[in-house]
């Protein structure tokens, strides 16, 4: 059942940060559509009010949305972005501001740092099915994620994954407090695409704030085991000072941070903000069962490290941070023989150890110790040079000497190695072990014939 609107007669005396088109560099993000849920990048000019945006080529990048009740309701946005300056959690999401672009009513939202954990390449061709109608072409894009240009569809070809160090303690404590406010907000759309992390800070950001409060979880699901879209109830993991935070705030001050400022274009109902008072509740009652139990991490000298890493694993289904690294792993074992899957920046696996000389192959494939093998140095004791040719002289070169010939003979046989060498004295028959039973000697790798 949709949410009354509110009876006020009139809005608070403040006035909140407004985007106009003049603020933006139209010419070169390109003017803002009514298409449904099109995002528009521009860059801020120096006559735009003060917002945070993370900048791109030394200019504050911000990216525009046309406002639409069910997809794109930029009340939400900004009322998350009160809310969690109201928390004291301001960088969890990007910073969302009405704005008038074209006569198009909307919000922007201030480009935050990092990378987002996962988005799609969109080149695979599909075909409008035949029993759409015009009408429905937007919702057949939209349930399917099929994306128009220049009159094609166009579906997935690529899941891209940005590789993050999720044991790092600030990325797992950013994720928690994610969760916990989306908790509050109702947000329910909060997947990969929409989480940024910058991984040289470790700094985790929310950003499309849009499906939240009215359009959001409904309170009676917030302790809810039962998933719905992407919403994962309430994290098990929470910091310590977070909660502390939040416990110190009085629900009572909510509602005035979420009524609607003089320049707002939308605005809650009296209904979704008493909604967001009672997740507020919600909050708070949890975090202060954590923190009697001692459950909060910062507690009993517990610490964000490996141990939480690998309870937040084990618990998928409820924990944004064990959600999306298991997902990243999964991706990174897909990758190896599916080429639509890619993970950035994945670190390159240790080359293997050099397999040590004397070592049998089966043994290192069943884990046997590896015994050490010495080697000693080889030396070739090699007598002077007698020379295979006699002394030059003028005209053709005349036959080698017996001489020469036995000086070429004990020549090889001086640097032949030792265990193949054996004196045999003239006159005595004897087979090697590198002779065949007639005597002859098996021919070298070069294919010379050697005797005695």
């Amino acid at each position: 059942m949709p949410k009354k609107k509110t009876d006020r007669t009139k809005k608070l005396t403040r006035r909140a940060t407004f985007i106009e088109g003049k603020h933006l560099d139209i010419d070169r993000a390109g003017a803002p559509s009514k298409t449904l849920n099109v995002v528009k990048r521009a860059a801020l000019n120096k006559d735009a009010p003060p917002m945070r945006a993370a900048q791109v080529d030394g200019e504050p990048i911000v990216f525009f949305k046309a406002h639409h009740d069910r997809n794109a309701a930029s009340q939400n946005a900004v009322a998350s972005t009160r809310l969690a300056r109201f928390l004291g959690m301001d960088e969890i999401i990007a910073h969302n501001a009405f704005a008038k672009v074209k006569d198009v009513l909307g919000a922007v939202s201030g480009a935050v740092p990092g990378a987002k954990l996962y988005e799609v390449e969109k080149k695979k061709r599909v075909y409008l099915p035949q029993e759409y109608s015009k009408r429905e072409i937007p919702n057949w894009m939209r349930d399917y994620e099929i994306e128009e240009r220049k009159g094609k569809y166009y579906d997935v070809s690529k899941k891209r994954y940005q590789w993050v160090d999720f044991k790092d303690p600030k990325i797992q404590k950013g994720m928690s407090d994610l969760q916990l406010f989306d908790a509050i907000t109702g947000q329910k759309d909060r997947h990969g695409g929409n989480i940024f992390i910058d991984p040289t800070t470790g700094q985790v950001s929310g950003i499309d704030d849009d499906k939240s409060f009215g359009n959001g979880m409904q309170v009676a699901m917030q302790h809810s085991m039962i998933i719905s879209g992407y919403y994962r109830a309430l994290p098990a993991l929470v910091d310590v000072k977070t909660a502390e935070r939040i416990l110190a705030l009085h629900p009572t001050e909510l509602p005035g941070v979420l009524l609607p400022a003089e320049t707002d274009t939308k605005e809650l109902t009296d209904d979704e903000i008493a909604d967001t008072v009672h997740r507020f509740l919600g909050v708070q009652l949890y975090l202060r069962d954590l923190q009697k139990r001692g459950a909060l991490v910062g507690q009993n000298g517990t610490s964000w490290n490996d141990a939480t890493y690998q309870q937040a694993l084990a618990d998928r289904t409820t924990s944004y941070l064990g959600y999306q690294a298991g997902a990243l792993e999964e991706a990174l074992r897909r990758s190896a023989d599916d080429p639509t899957y890619e993970v950035v920046g994945a670190p390159q696996p240790p080359a293997p150890p050099p397999v040590p000389i004397g070592v049998d192959f089966a043994q290192i494939l069943q884990g046997q110790p590896v015994p050490q093998v010495h080697v000693p140095p080889i030396t070739i004791n090699q007598p002077p040079a007698t020379g295979l040719l006699p002394p030059a002289q003028g005209g053709p070169i005349t036959p080698p000497t017996q001489d020469a010939v036995q000086a070429a003979r004990a020549r090889w046989v001086a640097v032949r190695p030792r265990q193949l060498v054996q004196v045999v004295p003239q006159g005595q028959a004897t087979v090697h072990a590198d002779t065949d039973e007639s005597g002859t000697t098996a021919s070298d790798e070069d294919g010379t014939p050697s005797s005695d």
